[in-house]
């Protein structure tokens, strides 16, 4: 007994060694550019969809020093910053993805550092960027990027991003369906797919499609700000994408193919519901209680499917879609 206890305590004593030995991950997020025989420091880097151009989406640039900040709708400070547009075939840069420079919109900005109490006039210096490319990688787990950028006068910007960086857009997405509920009618967005596996049963996986209406706008941090947003649960049997099939609304998460019904656990909503948004908080919500849907095709990157549904408010909620989707 013991060397029972002995041994007890050594595994435990070297249990916490190992814990409190264990380094925590830093957290990447830097890189530079050389320009006119001067190095800059990037801090952070920032992707803004901000347009189209016919079938492809314009994406904003954006890397900038630890004195500069940039917010949804503000930006403040002082220091050398990148803004450049490029043309994209998807709505953020993927990897191994090379993407050419729009240059009619694009620019290097040395914003002035003005002292506190200073009432001169300090002039902001831009100069305009005529060509160039992004090249997108990974490395360490972090979204690389990479650039060669040229000014108007054949000056050369080059310099490199690694770690994480933020994504938003400013204007209204590509619709691809429809959602009409009450007195809403909304066109729906690009969905992500989340598979949960088997969350709620033991027999079927758990897929989570979340729709938002094009005009949904959001926070840098990626909490919506104001829009509809349309949640779809479904149990199936399929491993990494649910089946085409009709599913009818259950309160029976063993159902094998099935639409979950809206409700909530421990204050988290899931199941199949839907919201509006104004201003960053709901401003109105219900879940789904009965009717079906039926998944007329997918694949890897496409969905095609309709709904009717009644909610908890009395309301049927009709809807259709048919486009690309994201899988998370």
């Amino acid at each position: 007994m013991h060397n029972l206890r002995c041994t007890i305590v050594v595994f435990l004593l070297s249990l916490f060694l190992m814990i409190a030995c264990e380094k925590e991950k830093v957290v990447v997020q830097s890189g530079s550019f050389r320009y006119a025989d001067t190095s800059y420091r990037i801090k952070k880097v920032k992707v803004e969809h901000e347009g189209y151009v016919e079938d492809d989406y314009v994406l904003r640039f954006l890397a900038y020093p630890a004195t500069y900040s940039v917010s949804e709708t503000t930006t403040s400070g002082y220091g050398c910053v990148i803004d450049a547009r490029f043309l994209s075939a998807t709505k953020d840069f993927e990897v191994g993805g090379v993407y050419q420079l729009v240059s009619d919109s694009s620019f290097l900005i040395f914003y002035p550092e003005i002292p506190k109490g200073d009432t001169l006039k300090h002039d902001t210096i831009s100069y305009s960027i005529a060509s160039g490319e992004l090249n997108v990688d990974t490395a360490d787990g972090y979204r690389r990027f990479q650039f060669v950028l040229f000014t108007g006068d054949g000056d050369s910007i080059v310099g490199s991003y690694l770690g994480d960086y933020t994504y938003n857009y400013v204007l209204d997405q590509k619709g691809y369906g429809e959602l009409v509920f009450d007195t809403i009618t909304c066109q729906l967005a690009m969905p992500v797919m989340m598979n949960w596996g088997y969350l709620f049963a033991e027999n079927s996986n758990y897929f989570e499609f979340t729709f938002y209406s094009v005009d949904s706008r959001f926070t840098d941090a990626g909490k919506i700000q104001s829009g509809v947003q349309f949640v779809l649960g479904l149990h199936d049997m399929g491993q990494e994408i649910p089946s085409m099939n009709d599913y009818l609304v259950s309160m029976n998460a063993d159902e094998a193919t099935s639409v979950y019904y809206g409700h909530k656990l421990k204050n988290t909503a899931w199941g199949t519901y839907w919201q509006m948004f104004y201003s960053g908080s709901a401003v109105g919500k219900a879940n789904i209680v009965d009717g079906k849907a039926k998944i007329n095709s997918i694949d890897a990157d496409r969905l095609n499917l309709n709904f009717t549904f009644v909610d908890q408010l009395g309301n049927e909620v009709v809807g259709s879609y048919d486009g690309p989707y994201i899988k998370e």
